[in-house]
């Protein structure tokens, strides 16, 4: 069987913070709709969109898919990175966390959106480029406000 390509709509999805951990929080996407095509040796990102602690997420990108193992050696070597790029996710998943938790302390007018573009080699994850695009309206936290917040960062 060869998949082409994924369309979501409206889904909820729920992933464990550690996928080690059976008790570990979960960090959910909710109304995740998504269209992204395996073409060749591209994975694209057409759209995938949804909620993330009150945030709205939009992400679009072009992605070199990992060549597949040639050898027991290329195997081996691709089960190790694999390991890293896990234990490096692990560090980064308490940031992530907090940040996600500190947004859920604020009030808003109206959903903050954060768009994120994506591009690079999957076996070359370090070298990943992204673009993110953070807007919010309305913000509060008790007696602070701030009207209108705009931030880019790549």
């Amino acid at each position: 069987v060869e998949v082409l390509g994924l369309d979501l709509r409206q889904a909820n999805v729920a992933f464990p913070i550690d996928p080690e951990e059976p008790k570990s929080e979960m960090l959910g996407l909710r109304h995740l709709s998504a269209r992204v095509l395996l073409t060749g040796d591209r994975i694209e990102i057409r759209r995938a969109e949804g909620e993330f602690f009150g945030l709205r997420l939009s992400i679009t990108g072009s992605l070199l898919r990992p060549t597949p193992p040639k050898s027991e050696e290329e195997e081996r070597l691709a089960r190790e990175r694999m390991r890293q790029r896990i234990a490096e996710l692990r560090k980064r998943r308490d940031l992530i966390l907090e940040a996600a938790k500190v947004l859920k302390h604020f009030q808003t007018a109206r959903e903050p959106s954060l768009e994120i573009e994506v591009t690079g080699d999957l076996d070359k994850p370090e070298e990943l480029n992204a673009s993110l695009h953070l807007t919010a309206n309305g913000l509060r936290h008790g007696d602070y406000v701030c009207e209108e917040l705009e931030a880019r960062a790549t």
